[in-house]
């Protein structure tokens, strides 16, 4: 016998075949149908990403009077290739110093979310290298850290909870800036590995 104000046997299966039919569509998530209930909460995939200077979309792109080229002729500790920044004009002449963006798109970087950057660094004496993040408009995400250079190699790992904005489309995860740099001086990078999560 059929319990009080349930539905008819017919109708429930009337009910999960048009369900069933609307996810086949690929209208809604089956998951959403069973049981009807609301879908679970998801958070945005964790970002990895690794620039290795492979060919351009894996190249940072460089601002204000630096230039960059990949150097075969000179290989990280590990064996990896590299990217030789070269300052055109001394940073005391600049009113913004040199820098390169590692550009990612925003709706891939959930708020709150920390960002952990490493890779291997070698400048010439009396370089200062900033490592940081900020948007397309140089709003900061977070705060920059500082690395002095004294012609060896370096390994950076920085890491960093970011700020949110809305309303942009990138982000330079991260911003890799020639804070201090006389012109002709070079800095060496190895592949950036970034980790977003």
């Amino acid at each position: 016998m059929q319990p009080v104000g349930s539905p008819h046997p017919t109708v429930m299966r009337a009910n999960l075949l048009f369900a069933r039919c609307v996810c086949l569509l690929g209208l809604v998530p089956l998951g959403y149908l069973n049981g009807l209930a609301a879908p679970p909460a998801t958070t945005p995939a964790q970002l990895q990403r690794k620039w290795d200077f492979q060919m351009t979309s894996r190249t940072p792109e460089a601002w204000n009077g630096v230039t960059v080229r990949t150097d075969p002729a000179v290989n990280t500790p590990d064996g990896g290739p590299t990217l030789r920044l070269t300052a055109q004009v001394s940073s005391e002449n600049l009113e913004w110093p040199a820098f390169i963006n590692c550009w990612t798109n925003i709706r891939d970087v959930r708020p709150g979310a920390r960002i952990t950057a490493s890779f291997w660094l070698r400048g010439d004496k009396g370089v200062t290298v900033d490592v940081g993040a900020v948007t397309e408009r140089h709003f900061v995400l977070c705060e920059r850290q500082s690395f002095p250079q004294d012609g060896v190699w370096h390994k950076v790992e920085f890491t960093a909870p970011l700020g949110h904005q809305t309303g942009l489309r990138w982000v330079a995860l991260p911003r890799i800036t020639l804070r201090k740099v006389e012109a002709g001086q070079t800095v060496h990078v190895g592949p950036i590995e970034v980790n977003v999560q």
